[in-house]
């Protein structure tokens, strides 16, 4: 191995683990709880349920998968265990598109793009679409390697396998990647048949392919079985009031950047940089060359294509319109022009002084980029390069505990040590996993976040069914305002106006009158509701009412139910016998429940033989 391989390979491996300790989950500043959900769920992982996010249709779970590995066989931490994990499909990902390059210069600078991106696109080096194009990346390694006119070729057999079983993957973790694979399928197609004319069919490839999109098809329609949450404008397009709508969001951003609107100011001179290198290639390199080099090139061809058709797809995209036209979407747009045009200006027929010049340039305008994210993250955001689980594990100094907050402050706070903090949204944020509730009540201690959530800590607060009370004085833990809370025992009147009644009920503010005069009363429900959560315990319902019979007559049926009927939880008659005094009383249903229910109901089955008088309804925690 001569001296500039050593550098290279030196140099490589420095600027991955440079990246590694600021950019992975375990030492990223702004880590949140998008990310939290990779690393919470490779400690409760479970299988089949869990191939895609908690009930969710999107975003196949790879990384949690891969994760059990390290996490159950070598005991990292689940936060740990997904750092590298990531990072080991991103230097996957880099070594298949690296391979398309020659120079070791321009495999350099591709890894500083691909391992250090400009802070709009930081999330390359965590969300799924930077999971999505490393495994593109690493088959079009072995596509490279397929002699497509070599039919018998046993090691051809096993790179149109791993081929397709990084395409299958690359779907289940991102359904756009659809998109790319069937643009490089008719890239490859169209290079063989019409490029370089070959009449010849590979019929393993045909066999494969059809195995391959038969195999991808059914998967992942079994692991969508299994979703609970189902995303609504998921595939939906954007008419064309909406589709200006979109852009203009992304105008009014880029002009921001532009005219140095906002903090960003190396990104700003970044984006500068690459519009003036675009130009200055564009007005003094591309020429009729270019045409000569996509009809050569089919991987020119293919990020091109890409770039196009996945920026249109984007931009009429109902899903990305809703998200506020996230930058995380546009990390596409990043790698498939960042790509095409390292790889167009390698493969130009250039002199020595154009060549360092372009590389200068290059050089100049990627490592701008790249500093854009150390500078953002030091000085405007969050002003520290201290990783957020590292303050995040000040709540283990609280020992077992329960954390409730909203979802960008909730899931977080657990992923330093999720076996002794429990942690979940708060009912009315983005609930992800119902079963970490429970874990959270199931806590010695609880305590609140009030940032982004609540103006201040209230002495009483509603959660899941249960209700907490303030225990204690307000203090500051691991940058959040926090509070413990403790469960007390629910003694609350519910008030008539939230219950629905039969339209022919005599209704009025204090009470509702059922006259058994009223014939279209009898047997039938004429009281039902108020579909309230409520959480595990004992409890009673009182009714207080009054009956107008002197007779021993049966007059309703009083229940407890749950899930709109279907689940019965308590029932009981009455009748005269059941009241110790015939003019007014209160009727008691006892009922428990063993988990927790998000709408109860109490309903009265009316039978008629008595006037029935309801003043009040009153639930009550043993």
């Amino acid at each position: 191995m001569n001296i500039r391989n050593i550098l290279y390979y030196l140099g490589l491996v420095t600027l991955i683990i440079i990246s590694f300790f600021l950019y992975s989950s375990r030492y990223y500043p702004l880590l949140n709880s998008d990310d939290a959900l990779n690393i919470l769920m490779t400690y409760y992982y479970k299988l089949p349920q869990d191939l895609y996010c908690w009930g969710q249709n999107r975003g196949g779970t790879l990384i949690p998968l891969i994760s059990q590995l390290p996490h159950k066989i070598f005991g990292l931490s689940p936060v740990y265990s997904v750092s590298v994990s990531n990072y080991l499909i991103l230097i996957l990902g880099f070594l298949g598109f690296s391979s398309l390059f020659k120079n070791k210069t321009t495999k350099l600078l591709f890894a500083i793009l691909w391992f250090f991106p400009p802070i709009r696109f930081i999330d390359l080096t965590r969300f799924p679409l930077g999971v999505q194009y490393s495994l593109i990346g690493f088959a079009i390694y072995f596509i490279n390697r397929i002699d497509f006119s070599n039919r018998k070729s046993l090691l051809n057999h096993l790179y149109l396998i791993l081929t397709l079983l990084l395409f299958a993957i690359s779907v289940w973790v991102s359904d756009l990647a659809i998109v790319s694979i069937s643009i490089l399928v008719l890239i490859i197609t169209f290079y063989h048949f019409i490029i370089a004319k070959q009449n010849n069919v590979n019929r393993n490839v045909l066999a494969y392919g059809a195995i391959g999109i038969v195999g991808t098809y059914t998967f992942i329609r079994y692991a969508k079985s299994f979703s609970t949450a189902i995303a609504q404008n998921y595939t939906s397009i954007n008419d064309w009031n909406t589709f200006g709508s979109g852009l203009k969001i992304l105008i009014n951003a880029f002009s921001e950047v532009l005219f140095f609107r906002n903090d960003e100011i190396l990104f700003s001179i970044y984006s500068w940089l690459v519009i003036v290198s675009l130009v200055y290639f564009i007005v003094n390199i591309i020429n009729k060359k270019t045409v000569i080099l996509l009809k050569n090139n089919k991987w020119l061809s293919f990020f091109a294509l890409d770039f196009l058709v996945i920026l249109s797809i984007l931009l009429f995209s109902k899903w990305v319109y809703l998200n506020e036209m996230g930058r995380w979407y546009f990390i596409t747009s990043y790698v498939t022009l960042s790509i095409f045009i390292l790889l167009f200006l390698e493969n130009l027929q250039l002199n020595i002084r154009e060549k360092t010049i372009i590389n200068s340039v290059l050089f100049v305008t990627i490592i701008t980029g790249s500093l854009s994210t150390i500078h953002y993250l030091k000085f405007i955001r969050p002003k520290t390069l201290q990783s957020q689980i590292a303050i995040r594990s000040e709540f283990s100094t609280l020992g077992e505990i329960g954390i409730i907050g909203d979802f960008w402050n909730s899931y977080i706070s657990a992923c330093p040590d999720p076996t002794k903090i429990k942690t979940t949204a708060h009912e009315k944020s983005n609930v992800r996993n119902q079963e970490l509730v429970n874990e959270v009540f199931a806590q010695p201690k609880l305590y609140l976040i009030k940032d982004m959530w609540l103006n201040n800590f209230p002495d009483t607060i509603e959660q899941f069914g249960y209700l907490l009370a303030k225990k204690g004085e307000p203090f500051r833990l691991a940058n959040c305002d926090i509070n413990e809370y403790e469960k007390i025992k629910r003694k609350q009147l519910m008030p008539l106006e939230e219950f629905g009644f039969a339209q022919a009920t005599n209704k009025s503010q204090e009470k509702v009158a059922i006259l058994k005069d009223s014939t279209s009363l009898k047997n039938s429900y004429v009281m039902w509701g108020p579909y309230f959560p409520l959480g595990i315990g004992d409890f009673v319902v009182q009714f207080k009412l009054t009956t107008k019979t002197n007779e021993p007559e049966t007059i309703a049926l009083f229940d407890v139910v749950a899930d709109y009927g279907e689940t019965i939880l308590a029932k009981k008659e009455m009748n005269t016998k059941n009241l110790s005094s015939k003019e007014e009383d209160f009727f008691e249903v006892d009922f428990s429940t063993d988990k927790r229910y998000t709408n109860i109901e109490f309903r009265i089955y009316y039978y008629g033989n008595s006037d029935l008088i309801i003043e009040n309804v009153k639930l009550i925690e043993k």
